[in-house]
């Protein structure tokens, strides 16, 4: 069983939401919160009791928000999702994966923080797409399309695999589209 997962007294700007984390059928609580001036944080609260907490990297020192649960790589059990940052025309999301009562944010293989750009603009999309379309081992494919002629589109799509708390890139396929395709 897992140690406490309690809201600390300084907790400010706490947002929540539920997910099953731990694949037990349960809705288990999901919270983020801000310590001090800078110092973001994910935590679960789990349904059967116990929880763990982490503090999470941000983008451009942004607020974090968690939003919700997601099963990235179809173990059952969900991943947390949530905003860790933004810029001029995108919200940046984060992970984090509970795994023997830790919680920690996932990486890319390099170990940055796996910050994951959703958005756009008149001439350019990013986004996100649990599962593969090219590699069938793939958990998580991210894309952006950039407007390259009239009603072109150049667009690159990354596939990755979620191998414990680190994304492994599978790898890259950029095609054009045409709008109405």
């Amino acid at each position: 069983s897992c140690g406490p997962a309690s809201l600390p007294g300084a907790a400010t700007q706490v947002t929540e939401a539920n997910a099953d984390v731990d694949g037990d059928g349960s809705a288990d609580l999901l919270r983020s919160y801000l310590l001090g001036d800078s110092e973001w944080h994910l935590q679960v609260a789990l349904g059967a009791g116990g929880g763990a907490d982490t503090a999470i990297a941000t983008y451009n020192e942004s607020v974090v928000d968690v939003l919700g649960g997601g099963d990235v790589d179809g173990d059952g059990a969900d991943e947390v999702w949530a905003r860790t940052g933004s810029g001029a025309s995108a919200t940046i999301l984060g992970l984090a994966r509970l795994h023997d009562c830790e919680l920690a944010q996932v990486v890319f293989a390099g170990g940055d923080p796996a910050e994951l750009p959703v958005g756009g603009t008149v001439g350019t999309t990013s986004g996100l797409d649990c599962g593969g379309h090219i590699d069938p081992d793939a958990d998580l494919t991210t894309y952006t399309a950039s407007n390259v002629d009239d009603d072109e589109y150049e667009v690159t799509a990354t596939e990755y695999r979620l191998d414990d708390s680190t994304l492994v890139e599978l790898g890259t396929q950029t095609t054009t589209a045409t709008v109405g395709d």
